[in-house]
């Protein structure tokens, strides 16, 4: 038991980097599972429980920062302000999971489950941390009190009622599994992470708490709550699967309407032509009959040959009208055929996904743990033996030594850098609308040890637009650019320009800086990963960051390069795309058929125009009457 104990105490921050990790994916999962258009009621509060995975996540990742870097008073703050918005989250999605039920039984319950009972709940959590003398510390415990222990009972609550109110649907689909564990987990989680809190001075703080758990059952609590998460994550992929079902019934009911609809043209056209042909005959008839007597009424006869000319339009009307059946019913089936193999190729498109995704959680156990802790080994025994043997060592066995440490360290940068770069196409993105200049002011404030250290002035070149991008990868790939700018600057007064040109479908931006510059040969293989210009004692760093940057640009679609001259500065230039429809790679309908030959470009022309026309609001009518 002791080695047990011991183990989790010395790897406590891989077990908060499994513990946060868990709850992103489960956050990111369900925000990109489409359920926009489900007719389940929980699609419509999951962005809580999303809310909720991805902000503890963030609160986690910064428990095990705190273990290998420490803390400090402004990190503290951020961690209990994190950790009451998550569990915010957490319980209002519990209070609407239970309210969504409509169970008879718990009427009463959900009537008190409203809005102001947060409010409340809130307050009373200041009013205690006030009147305490850690403010933080009091608050964060009475917040796992008041907000995560109701909370995971409420939800765990709730999924149980759920599964009963929707069982019709549900059940076909083998999914209860899911539920209970949902549910089962969830009070578990409720419990570790509500009941047992940091110990304080105040009961039952002072008698149930994270050590008196550890002292008894020489487990660190936070293992069972990254059980208890991996579980939840878990059970609630299975539970969203029931959009992905809904998704295909709905794909299945169109094609059948599509099926519907091509037997109706097939039998308006069978009808049609017995129509024409019985026309024909009718005709044929009355053509007959006219000919004896057109000697005699010349009259009727010239009526007969306007009757014989209409018919011949009305023929060719009736052929024309054959041939656009024929051809809508291609169309139908050539839709047919294409929703078919959309669906076969999104099946494959889900199972590469899953294997691909399965491979970077290998190559992240790989870096984060196997290649890691050797290093750590090869560090702390050189450290020890300088420590210990620094007497017994002249100077160049202690040169030897701390140049192994150091390239140690600058092994350990490398793998973190190989691992940021593997990420970049795993992690989901959010993209939005941002103002470029908002960004710029990020980094300054990150780098302004660097920037008031060298005296460096940094020049913004008119008003930065507002683009639609990746926040905080975009924030990544300016902080490399101007970084470097600051880094490969010689000059007694360093300068960076920040600017851009409007150009036609997308924004150039550039970064120019009077700086040490670049030779020509070297513009290619600087953005190389690990390139590095000069020798590696010259300047810090591992040579990733540009490939970061190029990386960050192709996921918004856009391109990177530079043009420099040595000791004259260098201007690093990128692009970004105006319309998020390129950045997304979505495409338009019009487009799709375009590509599929199924129409031309003439008809599609007519069609916009058409739809123009009708979209405007006619005089007088409908519209005029409505304003």
């Amino acid at each position: 038991m002791n080695l047990i104990h011991k183990f989790f105490q010395s790897n406590l921050d891989i077990v908060f980097f499994f513990y946060g990790l868990s709850f992103v994916v489960m956050g990111i999962a369900i925000s990109v599972k489409p359920k926009k258009e489900s007719s389940f009621e929980l699609a419509r509060i999951l962005w809580l429980f999303a809310g909720f995975a991805l902000i503890h996540g963030t609160n986690e990742f910064l428990d095990m920062w705190v273990i290998i870097k420490g803390t400090g008073k402004g990190l503290n703050i951020i961690r209990s302000s994190i950790l009451v918005i998550s569990y915010l989250f957490l319980f209002e999605f519990s209070r609407r999971f239970l309210r969504i039920c409509r169970q008879k039984y718990i009427e009463r319950i959900t009537r008190l489950l409203n809005w102001w009972l947060t409010l409340i709940i809130i307050l009373f959590i200041f009013i205690l941390a006030f009147a305490s003398i850690d403010f933080w510390k009091t608050g964060t415990i009475w917040a796992r009190y008041l907000l995560g222990f109701p909370a995971g009972f409420l939800a765990s609550f709730g999924f149980i009622l759920y599964y009963k109110y929707e069982k019709e649907r549900l059940e076909p689909l083998k999914v209860k599994k899911y539920f209970i564990c949902a549910s089962l987990f969830i009070l578990g989680y409720g419990i570790l992470g509500g009941l047992i809190v940091p110990k304080a001075g105040f009961f039952p703080a002072s008698l149930l708490n994270v050590d008196s758990f550890l002292s008894l059952t020489h487990i660190p609590v936070q293992v069972l709550r990254t059980i208890c998460v991996v579980i939840i994550s878990w059970a609630i992929c299975g539970i969203l699967g029931i959009f992905d079902r809904e998704t295909l019934e709905k794909l299945h009911r169109k094609i059948n309407e599509y099926k519907f609809i091509e037997e109706k043209l097939i039998k308006t056209y069978e009808g049609l032509e017995t129509h024409i042909q019985e026309r024909t005959r009718e005709l044929t008839k009355a053509n007959e009959s006219l000919k004896t007597e057109i000697t005699e009424r010349i009259k009727i006869a010239a009526q007969n040959e306007k009757l014989i000319k209409e018919l011949k339009e009305n023929q060719e009307l009736f052929k024309r009208q054959k041939q656009d059946l024929e051809d809508s019913r291609r169309a139908i089936k050539n839709v047919a055929e294409d929703l078919a193999y959309s669906k076969e190729i999104l099946e494959y498109q889900n199972k590469t996904l899953a294997e691909v995704n399965k491979e970077l959680d290998d190559f992240t156990y790989i870096v984060s743990h196997d290649l890691k802790e050797p290093l750590r080994s090869i560090d702390a025994y050189s450290k020890f033996v300088i420590d210990d043997y620094r007497d017994k060592l002249d100077e160049e066995g202690r040169h030897y030594l701390e140049r192994i440490r150091a390239n140690a360290e600058r092994m350990k940068r490398l793998i973190e850098d190989l691992l940021e770069i593997s990420r970049l196409k795993k992690k989901g993105s959010v993209f939005e609308e941002v103002e470029v200049t908002e960004l710029i002011a990020e980094v300054k404030m990150r780098l302004e040890y660097s920037i008031k250290q060298k005296g460096v002035e940094i020049v913004i070149k008119d008003k930065l637009p507002k683009i639609f991008c990746d926040r905080v990868r975009l924030t990544e790939a300016f902080l490399n650019l101007i970084s470097n700018a600051i880094k490969f600057n010689d000059k007694p007064k360093p300068i960076i320009e920040i600017g851009f040109e409007d150009k036609e479908g997308f924004y150039e931006f550039y970064v120019r800086d009077n700086g040490i510059g670049i030779k020509e040969e070297y513009f290619d293989k600087i953005f190389e990963i690990f390139q590095r210009l000069g020798k590696r004692e010259d300047n810090e760093g591992t040579g990733a960051g540009l490939t970061i940057v190029k990386k960050i640009v192709q996921l918004h679609k856009g391109k990177v390069w530079l043009e420099s001259k040595p000791q004259e500065g260098t201007v690093f230039y990128f692009t970004i795309a105006k319309d998020r429809g390129v950045i997304l790679g979505k495409k338009l309908i019009g487009e799709i058929l375009l590509e599929k030959k199924m129409i031309t470009e003439e008809d599609l022309k007519k069609a916009l125009e058409d739809q123009h026309v009708t979209d405007r609001p006619n005089e007088g009518g409908e519209n005029a009457g409505n304003t």
